[in-house]
């Protein structure tokens, strides 16, 4: 295995010491690497809303873990979940390996893995952006849509047919793809169960309009449900740091056998209003 050790003196890479151990993040990134270092944690309140929805022994699948911050955490505190990660992007899939499987010295038999492969409708390859990690910049908002000059070609694979012969039925997977939620929806189909939960980050209305009818029309009850990044109840916590400002908006997706139906947790939002949701409630719940 690995040592972090070997990373101290890199200019590109560090370790941080989380609140659940140490993870390998990127210098230059002012995204998920600036909450490890400013609050030694990021998504926590989503992390922390996994975990309750899950119960002993169920799969979690991670699409588009980036860095592994939130499967990593769920791993290392929940030794029971089976969890499957994705991530195509190079850079982001090699500190996830590392960050997840250093998770072993501290939950021993924990059961996890991260693939370098992107989800989408069928097996393929595609051709991903290539990050400059000598460059600052939210490392974690790059699309795999976005055109790009310097690109890595990528393993492609459809979601059901790829963990038909690894794992259980996932129970809860989530989707942050940055734009490409779509292609992961209109692949899910050999998954969808009674249980099933989905939760997709919806911070791109336009496209949230593509995918979110094609829930409604499967029977999904969906949820809009707004996440700080930064708990409450983390020491390191600061009510005006403008991290600790930023919500994650997501969808929250319940298969039903009753049929679907769109709510929004804060106020009776008409599905209609949708577009505008991002900045109503940002103004309500900053």
């Amino acid at each position: 295995m690995l040592s972090f050790a070997a990373y101290f003196d890199s200019p590109t890479l560090q370790v941080v010491e989380t609140r659940h151990g140490p993870m390998l993040c990127f210098r230059n990134d002012t995204g998920v690497s600036e909450y490890l270092r400013t609050f030694g944690a990021y998504g926590e309140v989503e992390t922390e809303l996994y975990s309750s929805l899950l119960s002993d022994g169920e799969c979690f699948v991670d699409v588009g873990a980036h860095i592994g911050s939130i499967s990593a955490v769920l791993r290392r505190t929940r030794s029971d979940l089976r969890i499957i990660a994705f991530e195509p992007q190079a850079a982001f899939f090699a500190l996830a390996s590392i960050n997840l499987s250093q998770s072993l010295d501290r939950v021993p038999g924990a059961g996890g893995v991260v693939y370098p492969f992107a989800v989408g409708r069928q097996a393929g390859i595609v051709q991903v952006p290539e990050i400059d990690i000598r460059a600052k910049g939210n490392y974690g908002s790059i699309s795999l849509s976005l055109e790009s000059p310097r690109t890595l070609p990528a393993p492609q694979v459809g979601l059901g047919a790829f963990l038909a012969s690894r794992a259980p039925a996932p129970r809860l997977v989530k989707i942050d793809v940055e734009g490409m939620e779509t292609d992961v929806i209109d692949g899910l189909s050999e998954v969808i169960h009674d249980r099933l939960i989905l939760s997709i980050e919806a911070d791109r209305p336009a496209v949230v309009q593509h995918w979110l009818p094609k829930l409604l029309d499967q029977g999904f009850d969906c949820y809009l449900v707004i996440l700080s990044n930064v708990s409450r109840s983390n020491p390191a916590y600061r009510p005006g740091h403008p991290l600790a400002q930023v919500r994650s908006p997501q969808i929250l997706a319940f298969k039903t056998r009753s049929g679907g139906g769109f709510h929004e947790i804060y106020a009776n939002y008409r599905l209609a209003a949708y577009a505008d949701y991002v900045e109503r409630a940002g103004a309500r719940l900053g």
